[in-house]
């Protein structure tokens, strides 16, 4: 059985509300056999400062409740959030830690964006790959069927090297910038490899390489390059 328990200022409440009472039956029902004038002189100052110190008391539970209240809806509102952040979270690792690929709707949107560019606009495209890994090569063979059915001549080539994650190169034409709105139109995350040298002439690279771990992202690692990776985790 549970028992219920009571705060200080509660039970000072409580006791306030008895005092009126005490006094009200001191000035009725005054015993003969002692003075009536002190009973009632008595009792009416318990009822005054009972009464008193009953709505003073209960003042101060109200603002104590109204107190609890927005603390107890400022807890709950910070479980929300908490709660919200967990959830982004598990679905953010969820994606990261995916196979990548592209569903129905996003090759809709990837096709339809590519195919905005005029035909004859329309120069080759390179895909670079990482060989013998399935899940590069799954990607591959997905990338190339939609550019393909866009219009685009695609080329494929292993990559000597290594590479992570998606690139595609920065190069001042149509056609680069048409792959890299049909990228970000269907939420296929990349990464763009900045040349200072860009210029018009260059083709559309896409390099396919290793997935990085879910919680990390990688920088100094350049194509065909024995520099050392510079690895960055999340917190």
């Amino acid at each position: 059985m549970n028992k219920i328990k009571f705060s200080t200022l509660e039970c000072a409440y409580l006791i306030s509300n008895l005092i009126p009472i005490i006094g009200a039956i001191l000035v009725f029902a005054a015993i003969p056999d002692f003075d009536e004038n002190a009973f009632n002189t008595i009792g009416s100052a318990m009822v005054i400062v009972g009464t008193i110190l009953s709505v003073a008391l209960g003042w101060l539970l109200l603002i104590e409740s109204k107190r609890e209240i927005s603390e107890n809806n400022r807890v709950a509102r910070e479980a929300q959030q908490s709660a919200a952040i967990a959830n982004w979270r598990a679905e953010n690792l969820k994606r990261n830690l995916a196979w990548r690929n592209l569903n129905k709707d996003q090759i809709d949107i990837f096709i339809e964006a590519l195919e905005e560019l005029p035909r004859e606009s329309r120069t080759p495209v390179t895909i670079q790959f990482m060989s013998n890994d399935t899940e590069v090569e799954l990607f591959r063979r997905t990338l190339f069927r939609v550019i393909s059915e866009a219009g685009f001549e695609v080329a494929c080539e292993p990559l000597e090297g290594i590479a992570v994650g998606t690139n595609i190169n920065l190069r001042l034409n149509r056609v680069n910038q048409a792959i890299r709105d049909a990228f970000l139109k269907a939420d296929v995350p990349f990464t763009v490899e900045d040349y200072d040298d860009a210029s018009e002439s260059q083709e559309t690279v896409i390099t396919i390489g290793t997935q990085p771990p879910a919680d990390a992202y990688i920088t100094g690692v350049g194509f065909n390059s024995n520099a050392d990776p510079q690895w960055h985790y999340s917190s």
